[in-house]
């Protein structure tokens, strides 16, 4: 699969319930095609090795609120 505007400007046009959704999905069936958490931490470990700045910068920002969300409140 190429870069695809049309699924990028979808998604971006999302609301965050629809963008999680998707998300949740993607990983979903990316662990069901990879037939399990072997295949799968491959995949992401290679998936890594491609993503640009704008790619790494959202999914750390991402990563932060997650943690954020996982913190107990103190």
């Amino acid at each position: 699969m190429k870069n695809d505007p049309i699924l990028s400007a979808a998604f971006a046009g999302s609301d965050e319930r629809d963008q999680a959704g998707f998300i949740n999905e993607l990983a979903r069936e990316l662990f069901v095609v990879c037939k399990g958490r072997n295949g799968f931490e491959q995949q992401i470990c290679g998936l890594s090795k491609h993503l640009d700045a704008d790619g790494i910068s959202f999914i750390e920002q991402l990563m932060g609120f997650i943690e954020l969300r996982r913190k107990p409140i103190e």
